[in-house]
């Protein structure tokens, strides 16, 4: 599941392609179809059909959501100017107006700062296109740059700039990709006359129209959107430790605690969000977090348990345990209200999976010898899955195949008649004695897998229900 090693240094910059690997970004992005050499063209990781804008009102409910509202006088809080003129002046204004709320709200020992990049220290002059012109962090972090030390995305309007609403929306994919202990983030998007909030989670990017900034609700809604940043929405099971390269805690009550995880690997944040995270131990613990729609028919964690059911099944990726992620007993979800004429309803629940073993893609491999042979262990795998356990992969890509540093037969290995891998066909001199189930390969990622039988079980179950539904059973089963 190790794919490949990761930048770990700080990094103010969202990832981007660039012939110097040593500046690129600690999380990696991988979206299919998108030209990341056109940095200006952020909106693009936004699409519009998960790009929703809301009144300011329902932004307000969105912010309160998991916490009371608490009771304010607004009046007594500092109000906007009418307008500004830079991005210090956007700063100043909201680090005043936290500052004020401080009095109204339950906060921790930790006050959060609105600071510009300039302040932080940038590789080239082109690492401005790259990046938002403040950001929101705690006290104690203001000299981390790294994308998982912020609390919040924001940016401002540029003269000239025509995509700076459309990349902030992008800016917090991005962040949910840097913050797997958070269900969602925020945003901002500061103009000289005027500001939108941005709430984004598994489901949609969600902005408010324009608000002006001497509008009579204005500072009503902002108290609503620091006071949000004071009480996130996040995963209980989940901490993150604060450095130049960040690390998390994962506890699963009754199960274990893994510390010292690091981001290994990223997915789209608009949909499944997959996380995948790496311990430091050896074997490294490997831990897959997801989002899905609620009511899948194949689940990951089931068709794995199947797949091991008898033992290890040889060249696939091992389960520890797997199950939903849950907050005070119920089960992590984040829903979307559609409407009739412009979006679906959408409900997606949180999952996590313990994975044993690790390896390297097969795009590392060192000579055609060994492509050769692993692609012959994965359609060897491919072949025993479907016609033992009757389970298609579907997803079958260089990014899914892995290879150890050497062939091994898990202790545990299931004993399957008549399968037989490549290193036992065309042994190495001295090496006659392999074992036909001990391979390099490693098969990962069945979260789009197909389980045949329960296929075909659905399948009746569906039958029967059209079948009493439509007339006499017994006729219609003899048709």
């Amino acid at each position: 599941m190790a794919e490949r090693a990761q930048d770990s240094r700080a990094s103010t910059l969202p990832p981007y392609d660039t012939k110097d690997a040593s500046i690129s970004s600690s999380i990696e992005i991988p979206l299919a179809g998108i030209d990341r050499q056109d940095r200006d063209e952020w909106r693009k990781y936004v699409y519009p059909d998960v790009h929703t804008e809301v009144g300011w009102e329902k932004m307000e409910d969105m912010l309160y959501s998991n916490t009371k509202r608490p009771e304010v006088h607004y009046e007594d809080l500092p109000a906007p100017l009418e307008t500004y003129t830079d991005t210090k002046d956007y700063c100043r204004y909201l680090n005043s107006l936290g500052k004020a709320m401080c009095s109204f709200i339950d906060h921790p020992n930790w006050t959060l700062q609105f600071t510009p990049t300039e302040n932080l220290a940038t590789r080239r002059s082109a690492d401005n296109l790259c990046r938002p012109r403040f950001i929101v962090v705690k006290d104690s972090n203001q000299k981390l740059g790294h994308w998982s030390c912020i609390e919040a995305m924001t940016d401002s309007y540029s003269k000239g700039d025509r995509h700076s609403e459309g990349r902030l929306a992008a800016y917090t994919a991005f962040h949910l990709q840097a913050r797997p202990d958070y269900v969602s983030v925020v945003g901002i998007f500061a103009h000289p006359s005027y500001f939108k909030l941005f709430l984004t989670n598994p489901c949609r990017a969600y902005q408010t129209e324009a608000v002006k900034w001497n509008d009579g609700h204005a500072t009503r809604v902002l108290f609503a959107w620091i006071c949000r940043l004071y009480h996130p929405e996040v995963d209980p099971s989940m901490s993150i430790t604060f450095t130049k390269s960040p690390t998390f805690k994962i506890d699963i009550p009754g199960y274990d605690c893994y510390s010292d995880m690091s981001i290994l690997r990223t997915g789209e944040s608009l949909g499944r969000r997959t996380t995948i995270l790496i311990g430091k131990s050896d074997p490294p613990v490997v831990i897959k977090e997801q989002y899905i729609n609620r009511g899948r028919r194949y689940v990951e964690g089931l068709i794995l348990d199947k797949i091991h059911k008898e033992g290890s099944f040889p060249g696939v990726i091992g389960l520890t345990t797997h199950g939903p992620v849950l907050n005070g007993g119920k089960q992590i979800t984040v829903r979307h209200k559609g409407t009739a004429d412009s979006s679906k309803s959408i409900v997606r629940n949180k999952v996590r999976l313990v994975l044993k073993y690790a390896g390297e893609e097969i795009t590392n491999t060192k000579t055609p010898r060994e492509v050769l042979m692993a692609l012959y262990d994965v359609l060897e795998v491919t072949r025993i899955l479907h016609r033992k356990k009757k389970i298609l992969h579907r997803d079958i890509s260089s990014h899914n195949i892995l290879l150890r540093p050497k062939p091994l037969v898990v202790d545990d290995c299931a004993q399957i008649e008549g399968m037989c891998f490549s290193g036992h066909l065309l042994p190495k001199s001295g090496q006659d004695d392999r074992s036909p189930l001990s391979t390099r390969v490693l098969l990962i990622d069945f979260d789009v897998a197909e389980d045949g039988e329960a296929k075909l079980e659905t399948t009746g179950k569906l039958m029967d229900r059209t079948v009493s539904s439509v007339g006499d059973p017994v006729q219609t089963n003899r048709c």
